[in-house]
């Protein structure tokens, strides 16, 4: 996180889908230009909470490849439609 520069669309981005972290909504709303949040809200890509953006999805970069999977916070709690995310046996992945 350190690496990536304090501003800008492609930092608030990874901050937000591949790190996780909630950004301001100000930031969200210029990265993912010109999807709205309300639109990003509505096709479950984040949620709003005051002030900030919270990832509802995780991006998790493979090769490359973007895989998308639902985030998992409390992995007992499962709904049935979760999508997880990507696992690889050790020490092997796909080429």
């Amino acid at each position: 996180m350190r690496a990536l520069p304090p501003d800008g669309p492609r930092a608030a981005l990874i901050r937000l889908f591949v790190a996780n972290v909630p950004v301001p909504i100000a930031a969200a709303a210029a990265a993912l230009a010109p999807l709205d949040l309300d639109q990003a809200a509505a096709m479950r890509l984040l949620a709003v909470d005051g002030d900030m953006a919270v990832p509802a999805i995780r991006l998790v970069p493979v090769g490359p490849v973007l895989i998308a999977c639902d985030r998992t916070p409390d992995v007992l709690r499962l709904a049935p439609d979760v999508t997880i995310g990507v696992s690889a046996r050790p020490g092997r992945w796909p080429t």
